[in-house]
């Protein structure tokens, strides 16, 4: 087996149907045509074939918006660029761990805690508190809470009785995915 690679080096396509010569990060690599299985996708794949789709093409924004490339080329590093890692951040939506409203009675300045995160970065945390009825008592955005890591809320409006209360925390990312929970107290 020979080590030279002057030969293969500056060729890449395919071969003979056979064979297919590529250049990666420096080294040819040979390998064989993939088969295309002669079946049509399911709806499964269809689905994850337009996600796919929808984050390539908001990669290819990211790189061409100078904010947007700001904040990725930021956290890019060789083996990931910034193109990369905005598809990345598309596929991943952001989580919600819990909510924790154990300090909250249903007085003003209390606090509803909001453990949520990213694997890029979250552009927003908010919290809505409906009555049983699903009328809007409160909504407003969180506040990050740097030395906890957690999202607080400051209640503004008093309310009598908590019986039934829904209180919804919605973590919206960069590229726009939304992730919700919700607690009944």
């Amino acid at each position: 087996m020979s080590t030279n690679q002057k030969l293969t080096k500056s060729y890449s396509g395919i071969f003979g149907h056979q064979v297919i010569l590529k250049n990666r990060r420096g080294q040819s690599v040979m390998t064989i045509p993939p088969v295309r299985p002669k079946v049509s996708p399911s709806s499964k794949q269809v689905a994850v074939r337009e996600r796919l789709k929808l984050a390539v093409a908001y990669g290819k924004n990211a790189i061409n918006d100078p904010a947007l490339l700001a904040l990725y080329a930021a956290k890019a590093s060789k083996s990931l660029p910034p193109f990369r890692l905005a598809v990345n951040d598309f596929l991943k939506p952001p989580y919600i761990h819990e909510i924790d409203a154990s300090g909250y009675h249903g007085n003003t300045g209390e606090k509803i805690i909001v453990a949520a995160g990213d694997d890029f970065r979250l552009d927003s945390v908010t919290v809505k508190i409906t009555g049983p009825d699903g009328s809007l008592i409160e909504e407003g955005a969180c506040v990050f809470n740097m030395p906890a890591g957690n999202y607080d809320f400051t209640s503004t409006v008093q309310v009598a009785a908590l019986t039934g209360v829904v209180i919804l925390a919605r973590a919206k990312d960069t590229p726009g995915n939304v992730t919700e929970l919700s607690v009944t107290l």
